[in-house]
């Protein structure tokens, strides 16, 4: 009989032989791509509200619907600064926005009120070696990045996380421009006549798949496809596809219980101000909508393109596919239009989860956006960052049922800086909101605050904030404080701005602040250019001094700020005035300063035209008004309307090839106005204030429009 040592037994030698036909038949696999970690699909649309993916609209879009057959259906995720440009950086980090840096879409627009945005200054902060695309490049994947990746810089940078990069820029459906890196200093090129985005999108995306299934190395890839669909256009010509454009001329948008509220006497902050929606807006919105749903024809298209991609390259039954959106859309809900609001309907977006033992499901559970970077990064099996915001719900994708949707999450947190314009009134909507499971509280730059109970109230229709008790109170204030990361605070100016041209008599420098342990004060200093002397609040000195600003909602979490400027005849400036402003928290912190210049014109007389708003879309009878004045004595407005499709001006009764202007009296009050029946088309309209000594107003106040 042999020893034991050198006795084999016939069993571990077939499992021997197993395991190493197993570990043959894996590398197979590898080399012919099916990756033991799974391939990840992220599509995140641009302004896809939840009501693109009711059940009756699924019906319309094939793709969509069957990919929301499989799919695990989340009903209660938000996008927590529903703006596209903060929320890709949000996306991007799986942090808020004021962890990010990236507060605005266009930092350098009047709406931002002077906060910072844009790909430049999320580079600058060292993300682009430190965000989604890197966490997964370092969990073994081949990264691909189509579309429109971020707001606020058309720069040729090529962030290096992506191994591939398709950069789509503005918001053109035609004659946009690309930025790739397929040659290493980045390579632009124009889209050819008559090329529709979303289409050229579809072609990049299919490109990248084949040719890492060329490759053949059996790494996994993810693809991050960032359509600009169904986002509205801007230039160019009309946001849907040529072949779609007569679809669903009788759809008819939404109107739940919140549409044109009827009573908004419980909103508060300036959304307590807003106009009843015109006649004109109502057709606005319906034609809006229809092509909303039109572009969405086109998506569909692109998702069964990317799906029959993955089926002939032998990936789909290994691969995640996640679509979502960056941020809701309101269509009048609330009487407001477009994104960037604390209501629902602008922070609510959808979520639909396919893949790899996913069951189809619905699933309530509160999550924010900035929950998908970590939530993919452990699909990917890699690791985030300490300092992210976000949190993986994988557990949830595995069994949704595992944790009761009310105890998944306390809270999530839902910023915004920017100013809107809603029905061609510009309206300043920067608030911090912390939504609950079933229950939203919002705080406004004026200390005001609203609380709405979704479970009773799902269109949030009553503030109840008045009748809850202290107690209730306090406790809403220290736990949306509690969501703000400690930080030094931020400070910005609304107005002037950019080099703007301010005129004696009612000056005023104002702005946002914001800090979460509560803005205290906020300081400003103001110098000539050419003396070199500050303003003390009555003259103009030798020597640093700053001046106190008025702050409206002190001690808050963000707040509006001014400081009156009303300098006499003496004390004009003879140069550019150069204004820093500073911010201040309760702990004796102050913000970096922010750093503004403007000129005053003195004894001119001046004049602003408040409607139509610049870029404002109006009805087919348009009320122009303004206000006038002079230290000479205002006497009338010169008022001229051109209409841009064919360079002609308005007399007054019709319109006429030579340049002409109507003159408007001036109400005692200062105001002046004129209303005039359009037809569609693009106008600008101009006035000059005229005073008694026939003085007249060098630089006029232009404003561009539009006529539905």
């Amino acid at each position: 009989m042999k020893s034991p040592s050198n006795w084999i037994h016939p069993l571990p030698i077939a499992l021997l032989c197993v395991l190493f036909c197993l570990v043959s038949g894996f590398a197979a696999k590898n080399v012919a791509g099916q990756t033991a970690k799974p391939n990840i699909v992220l599509i995140n649309l641009d302004d896809a509200d939840t009501e693109l993916f009711s059940e009756f609209n699924l019906q319309r879009y094939p793709n969509l619907k069957q990919l929301s057959d499989r799919a695990l259906k989340f009903t209660n995720l938000h996008a927590t600064t529903p703006l596209c440009g903060p929320s890709r950086a949000c996306l991007y980090r799986g942090q808020y926005a004021h962890n990010t840096g990236i507060l605005v879409n266009e930092p350098n627009h009047v709406a931002a009120n002077g906060m910072p945005g844009g790909l430049r200054n999320y580079r600058d902060q060292g993300f682009f070696s430190n965000d989604l695309s890197t966490w997964m490049k370092d969990a073994g994947y081949h990264t691909m990045m189509v579309g429109k990746f971020m707001h606020g810089d058309f720069i040729p940078i090529i962030p290096p996380g992506w191994d591939d990069f398709y950069s789509y820029m503005g918001s053109r459906y035609y004659e946009f421009y690309t930025l790739t890196n397929e040659e290493p200093q980045g390579k632009w090129s124009r889209a050819a006549p008559g090329e529709y985005r979303t289409m050229a999108e579809t072609k990049d995306a299919i490109k990248a798949l084949d040719e890492h299934a060329n490759r053949d190395d059996g790494q996994p890839f993810f693809l991050c496809l960032n359509p600009l669909g169904p986002h509205s256009h801007s230039a160019g010509p009309s946001m849907v596809e040529e072949r779609y454009r007569n679809y669903w001329k009788l759809a008819v948008a939404p109107r739940p219980l919140n549409y044109d509220e009827p009573d908004l006497s419980d909103k508060r902050g300036e959304f307590a101000n807003l106009t009843k929606i015109s006649p004109g807006w109502k057709n606005y919105i319906g034609n809006h909508y229809r092509d909303r749903l039109r572009a969405t024809l086109s998506l569909d298209d692109q998702l069964g393109a990317i799906v029959q991609k993955l089926e002939e390259i032998e990936r789909l039954e290994n691969t995640y596919i996640i679509v979502t959106s960056d941020n809701g859309y309101s269509l009048g809900e609330n009487r407001v239009f477009g994104k960037g609001y604390h209501y629902d309907h602008g922070s609510k977006v959808p979520l639909l989860v396919a893949g790899p033992d996913i069951q189809p499901a619905v699933a309530n559970h509160l999550l924010g956006h900035i929950d998908l970077a970590p939530t993919i990064v452990d699909i990917a099996g890699g690791s985030v960052p300490d300092e992210i915001d976000g949190v993986s719900f994988r557990q949830l994708l595995e069994s949704p049922e595992s944790v009761a949707p009310h105890h998944w999450r306390e809270s999530i947190l839902i910023e915004n800086w920017e100013s809107k314009i809603i029905f061609g009134k510009s309206v300043c909507a920067a608030t911090n909101a912390m939504r609950r499971y079933d229950s939203v509280y919002v705080e406004h730059p004026n200390g005001e605050r609203e609380y709405y109970d979704l479970a009773s109230d799902p269109h949030q229709l009553e503030n109840i904030y008045d009748s809850m008790s202290i107690v209730g109170k306090s406790t809403l204030e220290l736990q949306l404080r509690s969501l703000k990361t400690d930080r030094n605070p931020r400070v910005g100016v609304s107005h002037p701005f950019e080099n703007g041209v301010m005129h004696q008599g009612g000056l005023q420098i104002n702005g946002i602040a914001d800090a979460p342990q509560g803005v205290s004060a906020v300081r400003v200093a103001l110098q000539d250019q050419v003396t070199g002397k500050f303003w003390d609040g009555s003259q103009w000195v030798d020597g640093f001094r700053q001046v106190g600003a008025n702050v409206e909602n002190q001690f808050g979490i963000i707040t509006k700020w001014s400081l009156g400027f009303e300098p006499d005849e003496e004390n004009l400036p003879e140069g550019l005035v150069f204004a820093w402003v500073w911010s201040y928290d309760s702990m004796g912190r102050f913000s970096n300063s922010f750093y503004r210049s403007f000129r005053i014109e003195a004894g001119l007389p001046a004049s602003k035209i408040i409607t139509p708003v610049v870029k404002s879309a109006m009805t087919g009878t348009v009320k122009c008004e303004g206000t006038a004045f002079s230290t000479g004595q205002a006497k009338l407005v010169r008022f001229v309307l051109r209409r841009a499709s064919d360079g002609q001006f308005w007399n007054g009764n019709d319109f006429q090839a030579p340049w002409t202007f109507v003159e408007l009296p001036i109400a005692q009050d200062g105001g002046w106005q004129q209303s005039v029946d359009l037809a569609p088309g693009d106008y600008f309209a101009v006035s000059y204030t005229v005073d008694k000594a026939d003085g007249y107003q060098r630089k006029p106040t232009i404003h561009f429009f539009t006529v539905e």
